[in-house]
């Protein structure tokens, strides 16, 4: 038992760390080839550079990120989303999109191929009996490939892991943190490794991202907190613009009649002018000479950390040098640094919302913090010009302005109001390999996120609603309208069930009626409707194919030819390598006739070797072997396939006997279902009903009056009144919450179905919504 115990712990363990070296290995190759299509852009661009985007991307496939993941973890299975065909598409699609140059990331489609690897190995794990079977274990798989994905973006292990539960989870089991960790160790250790080696660096060794040099005690002042809080301000205002401006396009593209005529008819037609549209705004011989176009913008970010001033004298030692300053005030130095960043941050603030807006593998997480970077070092620079490059310290000593620290600060603040997130800090922390200004970045993301969660919510939640994936939204303020609804504000009655009494046809009825509902609550019998268990819709299934499928049927036909020529058996049974038993049947050789052409049907069933071949077989059966009698009773059968070896039921035989085996009633006592399926009380809150949906990942679950089932719950249901209650479109009930003289409460005596003269009935009265749709 112990050396079981050791391997099995052994394998699980292996395979998160072949989650991320595989993961690396990824990300390793993919920046390799960016690279190589980045050098190549120098020498092409001035003949491709708009158009390169452009037929790019109207090949590719859109896979979405972050938010799809995040459903996924809540339960929810999305059809062809980790599969093997959706990671090739994925990977082909989002290396084209990094070599396009267009203001995108890949920290959201990282999490999806890690994702999808992580379900596949999953898979692959099933065969070791134990591994992987229980399906919570592909679920923490799936977490760790999230965290896997963001740490392989910047080489960030524990800011990745942080980060993929921020955005992915609202409840996330401890025990997974170290799941997580290790694989993003895994995957950050290789990366940091080889990737300097990988781009021929004279001294490799393990560096970060984006390595920054401040001077160690100081990268700033007391005096300088007030302006990183004013940072966190504008980046939370301007967080929660980027947001609502996205939704905006979004819905503007789908509900303009121009652009939904124009680009539902013609797919292609938006990633193409969009492409071009960027490419041409941000070409360095045109508007891009202006905002730093001759900088690919992956590039970008290193230049916006540097320790140096791009407004200081050329004799100072803050001085950027001339290679940096080059991109940012042009190559005849005629341009102001401010016009630039101003120009760089208001263009990509609105070329990376139509960029996202593209059906295709992008993230967003790395434009946001150029963004921010951009924004930051503005107002750093503005300090340093109008400070003369010193703050005097109330201490005495006069303090060097480093325009860096505040393009650090303004890079964690924007991204995290816009993700509405605080691990982005460590994040940050661990792309610039420098703790140095920890307290700048937290003050300037907890005011983002302050701003910006009030406001507006979070970018992936955005998405979610745009998508409507089935995702259940946080409850942010405790209003007294979750706390006054119950449940039966919100479940779909009456209900319907599988109980004791049912026939086989009524079973058959109720799931062609509901072709999407997965599973059905069973009860005793519909006048008590005691609740006892809930069926899945494949055990139903399962149940009809036993009673009336293929195999039921030819064991039928089988059975009542043996009864009519009682010596069938001998006929059929009878080996053919037995030279002293005689089947009454010979079976004809079929060979292909070479030459064949196509012919009429007549001529074909004349010519047909095949059907001749059963002809003739016929012809055997119906012999003067058998008497008239015995020839009636052989042609109510009839051979079901061309291999001419099973008897079925055919015609009136057939109808008769399906409604005679539908009639009978079904055994519920031997049924395979869910003896505790998960109930709630009528009167359970809506604050606590979806604090439960949240935690244990509930799709459905079944109302229940002193035993008896009066309703269900899905979450599609809890979600749509959270939404509305949000929205302050519900109102608090106006009942008062009394008992009657049975102890039943007045608001809930109309379900008490146990109770003879009551009748449960829909409390949605007049609602025309779908049964199915609720309960999907």
């Amino acid at each position: 038992d112990l050396l079981q115990d050791l391997a099995k712990t052994s394998i699980h363990w292996g395979v998160l760390a072949l989650l991320g070296i595989i993961m690396s290995i990824i990300a390793l190759g993919m920046e390799y080839i960016v690279d190589q299509m980045h050098d190549l852009h120098m020498y092409i661009y001035h003949l491709t550079w708009s158009l390169q985007p452009a037929y790019e991307r109207v090949f590719i496939g859109y896979c979405p990120g972050i938010p799809e993941m995040k459903t996924i973890l809540r339960g929810v299975q999305l059809k062809e989303y980790l599969t093997i065909r959706t990671l090739l598409t994925k990977l082909v699609g989002l290396t084209l999109v990094l070599c396009s140059g267009l203001p995108l990331g890949k920290e959201g489609p990282f999490v999806h191929i890690a994702s999808i690897i992580a379900a596949q190995l999953s898979k692959l794990m099933k065969g070791f009996k134990g591994i992987y079977e229980n399906e919570s274990r592909s679920s923490e798989l799936l977490a760790a490939g999230c965290a896997v994905g963001v740490a392989c973006t910047f080489s960030a292990p524990i800011g990745g892991v942080l980060f993929s539960i921020e955005v992915t989870s609202v409840y996330f089991a401890v025990r997974n943190y170290w799941r997580g960790f290790f694989s993003s160790a895994c995957a950050a250790i290789i990366t940091r490794i080889f990737l300097p080696i990988m781009r021929g660096s004279e001294d490799p060794g393990i560096y970060a991202f984006f390595q920054t040099m401040f001077p160690k005690g100081r990268a700033f002042i007391v005096e300088e907190l007030p302006i990183f809080a004013l940072i966190g301000i504008i980046c939370g205002l301007l967080g929660a613009a980027y947001v609502r401006l996205h939704r905006r396009v979004v819905l503007w593209l789908r509900r303009n009649w121009c652009s939904k005529k124009t680009f539902q008819r013609h797919w292609f037609l938006y990633p193409l002018l969009a492409s071009v549209a960027i490419g041409t705004l941000t070409f360095p011989s045109g508007l891009g000479h202006h905002m730093s176009g001759e900088v690919k913008f992956t590039r970008a970010l290193k230049e916006l950390f540097y320790n140096c001033s791009f407004v200081a004298d050329a004799n100072s030692s803050l001085a950027c040098p001339q290679r940096v300053l080059g991109n940012w005030d042009g190559p005849n130095h005629d341009s102001s640094i401010f016009f630039t960043l101003t120009l760089f941050t208001i263009m990509h603030f609105v070329l990376s919302i139509v960029a996202t807006t593209i059906p295709i593998p992008a993230g967003n997480f790395y434009p946001l913090m150029v963004l921010g970077a951009a924004l930051g070092r503005g107002v750093g620079e503005l300090v340093y010009h109008f400070s003369g490059g010193h703050i005097l310290s109330w201490q005495g000593p006069v303090h060097d302005v480093y325009p860096g620290v505040y393009a650090v600060v303004g890079a964690a603040a924007f991204a995290g109001a816009v993700t509405q997130t605080v691990s982005v800090a460590v994040i940050i922390f661990e792309i610039t390999n420098q703790l140095l200004f920890l307290l700048p970045v937290l003050i300037g993301v907890l005011v983002s996120n302050a701003v910006a969660s009030y406001l507006a919510p979070s970018l992936y939640d955005s998405i979610i609603r745009l998508k409507h994936l089935p995702y259940l939204p946080d409850i942010r303020r405790a209003e007294s309208v979750f706390h006054s609804l119950t449940v039966c504000r919100v479940m779909t009655t009456p209900v319907e069930v599988v109980h004791g009494a049912s026939s086989y046809l009524a079973l058959q009825q109720l799931l062609a009626g509901l072709p999407r509902v997965s599973a059905f609550p069973v009860v005793d019998k519909p006048e008590t409707m005691n609740l006892i268990g809930s069926v899945s819709r494949n055990t139903l299934n399962n149940l009809l194919e036993e009673r009336i499928g293929t195999s039921a049927r030819r064991a039928e036909a089988t059975r009542r030819f043996h009864a009519t020529m009682p010596y069938s058996d001998v006929a059929f049974d009878a080996p053919e390598t037995s030279p002293s038993k005689k089947s009454h049947f010979s079976f004809d050789d079929v060979i292909s006739m070479p030459g064949s052409s196509q012919k009429s049907s007549k001529e074909e069933h004349r010519r047909n070797p095949y059907l001749e071949m059963r002809d003739a077989f016929r012809r055997r059966v119906f012999s003067s072997k058998h008497s008239p009698r015995e020839e009636k009773q052989i042609r109510k059968f009839t051979m079901k396939d061309d291999s001419g070896k099973h008897l079925d039921l055919i015609g009136e035989e057939r109808v008769a006997w399906e409604e005679s085996r539908l009639s009978e009633i079904i055994n519920v006592s031997s049924m395979k279902m869910d003896t505790s399926p998960f109930v709630m009380p009528a009167r359970t809150t809506l604050y606590k009903m979806h604090s439960l949906f949240s935690l244990l990942g509930l799709n459905r679950a079944y109302v229940v009056l002193r035993g008896h089932l009066i309703g269900v719950v899905a979450l599609r249901e809890v979600r749509e009144m959270v939404e509305l209650g949000q929205a302050g479109l519900l109102s608090p009930p106006d009942y008062e919450d009394d008992s009657s003289d049975d102890g039943i409460p007045r608001d809930l005596q109309r379900f008490n179905v146990g109770l003879p003269g009551v009748v449960a009935h829909s409390i949605y009265d007049g609602d025309d919504s779908d049964y199915e749709d609720n309960l999907q």
